[in-house]
């Protein structure tokens, strides 16, 4: 049993301190030094290679990574990055990979610590986006001791390769993954009705991560990442209830639980939310009741994302990132601009933004589709293993192997150049999409969590 496990598990502490629950006790009462002003990084504008890595809703086994290429090429898509003056990325350890049993394995790692330090690319260490070891039950007391325990190794894992900040995000979207994965079945454990007890599952998993990452990196930051949207009521219609409701409570509900706001009792705090990371697509805005069907772009009842951004701080305070952020087709360099835009409204207010991820920076395919269809969402496109069809853009990475991945950029050619400092000119940029369906957050723990129904899963 590992050191970190004594302090973590219910009912193991005997009040015997050890030097990780010592720095666990610390790490929750302070967490790492918030930066005093300017980007985190060495860029504003950073990018994020897909990491998807789950069982999806055709009980296939899908890694976006491999599907991308970008095991095979991360030396030279973060020397891309670094071209265009992009100094941070948002990357996924696929748990698993990793862990084989409860043995850790970290090989898949490898060449992301050896590209990232070679090219002076800071990282934002996804550990859990979507996928999890198929031995374990998300809704049982073992996965939340196996997630602590990897976590813990990843933490010493990054701590070694890394010189400066480590920064983790250990559950990826929890309240987009609990609709997804408990409430309609698009992913593992591919359940039905059981929505909220899988977010508040996640967010247990989540507190649990985070104290185990503390106990070994005891500065390490954190960035939790969700989906924040905004509904609005048909255009004949006023206000009411409902849209109110979901707009400032349901939507915030996991980063609620993680900062201890709501359902104390799960152990979470203030220090434990960390940096709040948002994802926010073109797709994030609906009319109430018609979930799949995002707002036009020129829909007068959309909200401005500074507006939206600026509920964020105001509930949580402290500093935060826009995490994802995409549109597709012609429109990214359209949508980009207007990010940018909204961006430095708030900078230009004294708002504690400090950076925003180009996500996906490479193409990738729906999640919750057998394979092929394109999004046409990234930056660059990247290959899919298994065909020999040729990439008809021009690109700056090489892509010897595609099959309708390409992400369609201008005529021009070549990835946009962007102002990675918003000093001065806005920066021009491109982007992507997320998969639709996204009624994640009425998936909400709307009643307390030691009496949430529990409806059967399918077999994965």
């Amino acid at each position: 049993m590992t050191t970190h496990r004594k302090n973590l598990a219910p009912g193991r502490d005997e009040n015997r301190e050890t030097p990780a629950s010592r720095a666990t006790k610390a790490a929750a009462v302070k967490p790492g030094r918030p930066s005093p002003s300017g980007p985190l990084f060495r860029s504003f504008f950073f990018g994020g290679f897909e990491g998807t890595a789950c069982v999806n809703s055709h009980r296939q086994w899908i890694d976006q990574i491999v599907a991308t290429e970008h095991d095979r090429q991360a030396d030279g898509d973060y020397r891309r990055l670094r071209g265009i003056g992009l100094h941070a990325a948002r990357e996924a350890i696929r748990w698993p990979l990793v862990d084989r049993g409860g043995k850790h394995d970290f090989s898949s790692v490898r060449p992301f610590f050896e590209a990232s330090r070679r090219h002076g690319i800071e990282i934002i260490w996804d550990l859990f986006h979507y996928g999890y070891p198929g031995d374990l039950d998300p809704f049982g007391e073992e996965f939340i001791q196996r997630f602590a325990d990897y976590c813990y190794a990843a933490a010493r894992e990054v701590r070694k390769n890394t010189d400066g900040t480590c920064y983790f995000t250990p559950v990826n979207e929890p309240s987009f993954f609990a609709w997804a994965g408990g409430e309609v079945g698009r992913f593992a454990p591919h359940c039905s009705g059981r929505g909220p007890e899988l977010k508040v599952a996640l967010v247990r998993a989540a507190i649990a991560g985070i104290n185990a990452i503390r106990a070994m990196v005891p500065e390490a930051r954190i960035v939790n990442v969700d989906p924040l949207c905004n509904v609005v009521p048909p255009a004949d219609q006023d206000p009411h209830a409902d849209a109110h409701d979901f707009n400032h409570r349901a939507v915030f509900e996991a980063w609620d639980m993680i900062a201890g706001r709501m359902y104390p009792e799960l152990g979470g705090s203030r220090a434990h939310l960390d940096i709040v990371g948002v994802n926010y697509y073109w797709t994030n805005q609906w009319e109430i009741g018609q979930e799949e069907r995002p707002l036009g772009l020129d829909d007068p009842r959309r909200f401005p994302l500074a507006r939206l951004l600026r509920r964020v701080w105001k509930r949580y305070g402290h500093e935060f990132l826009l995490t994802e952020t995409a549109h597709i087709g012609d429109m990214r360099p359209i949508w980009m601009q207007s990010m940018a835009d909204e961006c430095e409204k708030l900078l230009n207010d004294g708002v504690p933004l400090r950076g925003a991820c180009l996500y996906p920076i490479l193409g990738r395919s729906g999640t919750s589709r057998t394979c092929g269809r394109a999004w046409g969402c990234g930056t660059w496109c990247g290959g899919m293993t298994g065909s020999s069809d040729k990439c008809t853009n021009q690109c700056s990475r090489p892509c010897e192997r595609h099959s309708g991945w390409n992400t369609n950029l201008p005529s021009s050619g070549g990835p946009p150049q962007v102002s990675a400092t918003l000093t001065g000119a806005n920066p021009r940029g491109r982007r992507f999409e997320r998969s639709p369906g996204v009624a994640w957050a009425t998936a909400g723990a709307s009643t307390r969590w030691r009496s949430l129904p529990r409806k059967g899963c399918d077999e994965r």
